[in-house]
């Protein structure tokens, strides 16, 4: 599923507001996937844990500790890049943006500051 633009900014504006932030499952590259799929996935973060998950069983198979930090590495990076591509993310949806007149304008806040 893939919203359009119109509907991408609706639901970030949806969000203004949301305090919540967790590293690894409400963080910004989440936020931008739900806005723009509607699944709050975020690829780099799952990539961090299984580079970790690989550096960990490399280490205690008895790889010396700078193997184990580079599989980790080199595990982490070829996950994040096996799902998260930019040639999935570049279909040409988003070539022809709305126009500003179309997109809510958020006023500051007035706050009387002495």
């Amino acid at each position: 599923v893939r919203f359009t633009p119109e509907q991408i900014v609706a639901r970030a504006v949806s969000k203004l507001g949301h305090a919540e932030y967790h590293i690894l499952n409400d963080n910004c590259e989440s936020f931008s996937r739900w806005c723009v799929t509607g699944n709050a996935t975020s690829h780099q973060a799952l990539s961090v844990g299984v580079g970790l998950g690989v550096g960990f069983l490399t280490l205690i198979t008895g790889t010396s500790p700078i193997g184990a930090i580079l599989a980790t590495v080199v595990a982490a990076k070829a996950w994040d890049w096996s799902h998260n591509r930019s040639s999935k993310r570049t279909d040409g949806q988003f070539r022809s943006l709305p126009s500003s007149s179309s997109i809510p304008q958020i006023e500051p806040s007035s706050s009387s500051e002495e």
